[in-house]
């Protein structure tokens, strides 16, 4: 992927691109936590982050999710593959 920083084009490799991947995700699943606790606590970000690791360990051990995660990406698929031959 290539971004233009300061009027300059930069070629980001994967590794670059996995790194922001993980730092935005980080940050939009402790915004996630953050809108959900509302009120209840004051959490700092060093408290959120451990929230965000727990959950995310969570999802992983969790069969339900991933059968839902790819039953649904295979619904997604089945159904523009319908769609496409119609045409």
């Amino acid at each position: 992927m290539t971004i233009i920083r300061d009027g300059k084009e930069i070629k980001l490799t994967q590794e670059e691109l996995r790194k922001a991947y993980e730092v935005k995700n980080m940050e939009y699943l402790m915004e996630d936590v953050a809108c959900k606790i509302e009120d209840e606590l004051d959490l700092d970000d060093d408290e959120l982050a451990i929230i965000v690791e727990r959950f995310e360990n969570a999802l992983e051990h969790n069969d339900m999710y991933w059968d839902c995660y790819w039953d649904t990406m295979e619904y997604v698929i089945n159904e523009y593959i319908r769609e496409v031959s119609k045409q």
